[in-house]
């Protein structure tokens, strides 16, 4: 599937109740290492024999992950933005490549990191914020945004002895 879906009406939902994917125009994520990619998963998966993808690394793969990624597109990559992006080309705030938060530019807004808890959520939806004012400007009060917020799953995976 690679042609975006024509508008089938010309009007923008004024509530939640009457908006469609072609109505939004910004994505943006906040949480724990679920939002930043599967890396860390693959990585634990793995991690006492050696093997997965690239094991015994930090890499985080942003434009992978499902709630902000845009690397590739439909055909080869599922993501939200990815099946947004076939209403609206133009999204606002995806995710593309690899690094921490603060090594990928400010306009793409995942700011997720990997071992954060609830308690995080404050400051990373302080910087969220910041980000969105300043690429998004005045026009942010005739768009919506779909901001993903994934986190718990640090909190909930480990026991001292039990992996869940």
């Amino acid at each position: 599937m690679n042609s975006t879906v024509l508008l089938t009406n010309l009007t923008t939902g004024e509530s939640v109740a009457q908006i469609s994917p072609e109505d939004i125009r910004i994505v943006g994520a906040m949480g724990d290492s679920l939002a930043v990619t599967f890396r860390d998963a693959l990585i634990t998966q793995f991690s006492q024999s050696g093997r997965g993808l690239w094991p015994f690394t930090d890499v985080e793969f942003r434009g992978a992950a499902f709630p902000i990624g845009g690397d590739a597109n439909m055909d080869g990559l599922v993501t939200i933005p990815n099946i947004l992006s076939q209403f609206v080309p133009d999204l606002e705030g995806v995710s593309h490549g690899m690094g921490s938060k603060n090594a990928l530019p400010d306009y793409q807004f995942n700011v997720a990191e990997i071992g954060a808890e609830t308690e995080d959520l404050p400051q990373q939806a302080i910087e969220l914020v910041r980000r969105i004012q300043h690429y998004v400007g005045k026009t942010l009060n005739r768009k919506w945004a779909l901001i993903t917020i994934v986190t718990g799953s640090e909190e909930a995976s480990y026991d001292d002895h039990v992996i869940i």
